[in-house]
């Protein structure tokens, strides 16, 4: 789901729950002035709290790993689309629907300016007085009285001295405590939250309260009670014509009556609007659950902050330890550090509970701390050196020391199986070290790898779509060797995907310990057919490109179209970083292609501020 379309949803849903709540406990109430603030407070906390933020930042935690037993270095997703041949187009229902929210937001947006315009107009054609120790405004004939910001609107002539004063009194406390602001407010809550009946209600509200305030004011500076309750009955026919306005003849006559003849709420009643506060926490953890959840699952996986992650096979996780495929009972924290013969430290070195698929990396200091079974067993590997196994002792840290191993290390770390054909017998196969192999070319391989890849004209006149899993192995000298497929789609499909790796240019290889060795991947590549721009996008460690010269026209319009509407993701045009103004100067023609990338991959490539993801764009005019 889109981050505005939750945003929608979230402020929605708390301007309901905080109706239902108001109505529940207050509605009866006659504190007045804390009511207003209670309602104040609803509208502000409603539009705030779903951009309140509780993820925490997992700087210096171990993260707990998780192997399979012929794991490599798995790339990112890519994925090749294509509009069906066949397919018809579907209803844009999405689009549909934002577009009547939208026209329901211009309407609203331009009856409410509308009605300030009315109100102008009515200040500079009334005819100023001076009476009554105010300055009022006469409207003319059939204008109920009402106040807007500093203005009080009546005419004189249609009301005796005694209700004038009434009148004047009671619209005197709207200009005075500002009750304009409110009722703007909550209009345009109305306004962009038209189609919830819970911002009108709250509106309403609003609008009582603020009477029931004038009245009560009217009410202690000495007018008789009877006779203001008959002077609000004789206007009752009068009709609201400006409801942004605070209207001396404002509907809901009735309870405004019962009101003022009201016993005033005990004292203690006020401790129960403490009670909003436990609710806008529920409000605040209810958005935050996914985030909550990711920390703690990165809590309890925590260790010792020296530690450095490692990724395996392309999974980094967290979770509870299992032994067996059973969850162990009675677990300890058991902290080590390992060393190499001569006591320095070992940092990267990977330390397993045997018999299972749970372990850690070191930190640069050599220290691990992980959860285990009380009688559990740990295997440590590194690189290079003789596997040791040592029991778990919850007394005391474990000292781990590891010496060199003639032979290959077990397969946590190395692959001693030799490469085919391209690569010699006894060059040994790395999945993980410390400086990866890198492809020299502008936007990485990902990005790379899109720009070549083209859908099958047979498998697309054909329907043909599906994922293609391909391992391949970069050498010491920084060739692409043993490319071949290890999950099979389709002979059409294979073959594309085959290509383009094996056309990959020359790499710089990577290195352990300063020496050029030869690294294996793995890559998927998923052939799509299906038609929909937010089934593109989802995948969270994926890379997308969308070029026009791939028969995607279309599907390259809903994508700008939908780049149009955010405001938070990254945008880089023709190699350089720019912004959404810049963005918005183009025209959908002047667009060649667009890549997008999300989440893990963006974020790997350009930083922090790619958090959002990442919009490439490349026009014509490159």
């Amino acid at each position: 789901m889109k981050p505005l379309l939750i945003y929608i949803v979230q402020v929605n849903t708390a301007l309901l729950l905080f109706w239902l709540f108001y109505r529940l406990l207050f509605g009866k109430d006659t504190f007045f002035g804390i009511k207003r603030l209670c309602l104040w407070s609803v509208l502000v906390v409603s539009f705030l709290y779903p951009l309140i933020n509780l993820s925490f930042p997992t700087v210096g935690k171990q993260p707990i790993i998780r192997y399979v037993a012929d794991f490599r270095t798995e790339l990112e997703e890519i994925v090749v689309t294509a509009e069906p041949l066949t397919a018809g187009v579907p209803f844009p229902w999405e689009s549909l629907l934002w577009t009547l929210y939208a026209a329901g937001i211009a309407f609203l947006l331009c009856r409410m300016a509308v009605q300030v315009a009315g109100i102008c107009r009515l200040a500079a054609k009334g005819r100023p007085l001076s009476s009554l120790n105010t300055n009022i405004i006469s409207p003319g004939e059939g204008v109920a009285p009402f106040s807007f910001l500093r203005w009080i609107f009546v005419n004189p002539d249609e009301y005796t001295l005694r209700e004038l004063q009434e009148i004047v009194t009671h619209e005197k406390v709207h200009v005075r405590q500002g009750h304009s602001a409110d009722m703007l407010i909550s209009e345009l809550v109305c306004v962009f939250c038209w189609f919830n009946p819970a911002a009108w209600l709250l509106r309403r509200e609003i609008r009582q309260n603020l009477e029931f305030l004038a009245d009560k004011d009217v009410v202690s500076s000495g007018f008789n009670r009877k006779n203001y309750q008959y002077h609000l009955l004789r206007l009752s026919h009068q009709p609201d014509r400006i409801p942004i306005a605070t209207n001396f003849t404002v509907s809901q006559l009735k309870k405004r009556i019962v009101m003022m003849n009201k016993k005033r709420s005990s004292r203690i009643g006020l401790a129960k609007y403490l009670l909003l506060l436990p609710l806008t926490v529920c409000l605040v953890l209810a958005g935050n659950a996914r985030a909550l959840a990711d920390s703690y699952g990165a809590e309890n996986s925590s260790g010792l902050h020296e530690t450095r992650p490692v990724t395996i096979a392309g999974t980094l996780l967290s979770g509870e330890s299992e032994i067996d495929g059973k969850r162990s009972k009675g677990t300890i924290t058991v902290t080590g550090k390992v060393t190499d013969e001569k006591g320095d430290a070992l940092p990267g070195a990977i330390v397993i509970i045997k018999g299972s698929n749970i372990g850690v990396t070191t930190g640069s200091g050599g220290g691990f701390s992980l959860s285990a079974p009380e009688n559990a067993t740990l295997v440590c590997s590194f690189v290079g050196k003789k596997s040791i196994e040592v029991s778990v002792q919850p007394e005391r840290p474990l000292q781990v020391q590891m010496h060199p191993e003639p032979v290959h290390p077990e397969p946590v770390v190395v692959m001693t199986a030799p490469l085919r054909d391209t690569v010699l017998s006894d060059e040994e196969v790395f999945v993980v070290v410390e400086d990866m192999p890198r492809l020299p070319v502008e936007g990485g391989v990902m990005h790379y790898i899109n720009s070549k890849l083209v859908y099958p004209k047979k498998a697309h006149e054909n329907g043909i779509q599906g994922r293609v899993l391909i391992k391949f192995t970069v050498t010491a000298s920084g060739k692409v060797a043993n490319v071949h497929v290890i999950e099979s789609a389709d002979s059409l499909l294979d073959a594309e995907a085959l290509r383009v790796i094996r056309e990959l240019p020359d790499w710089e290889p990577g290195k352990q310990r300063g020496k050029a060795v030869a690294v294996e991947y793995m890559l998927p590549v998923t052939f799509s057919l299906s038609g929909g721009v937010s089934d593109k996008t989802s995948n969270a460690s994926s890379i997308h490109v969308y070029h026009r010269s791939r028969q995607q026209t279309n599907k390259l319009s809903d994508i700008l179209a939908e780049l149009r509407i955010l405001s938070d993701a990254l945008i880089i045009i023709d190699g350089k970083e720019s912004n959404k103004a810049a963005f918005d100067k183009l025209s959908d023609e002047e667009i060649r292609s667009v890549t997008i990338q999300k989440n893990a991959t963006a974020i790997e490539t350009y930083g922090e501020k790619a958090k959002n993801g990442v919009f490439i764009i490349e026009t014509e005019k490159q």
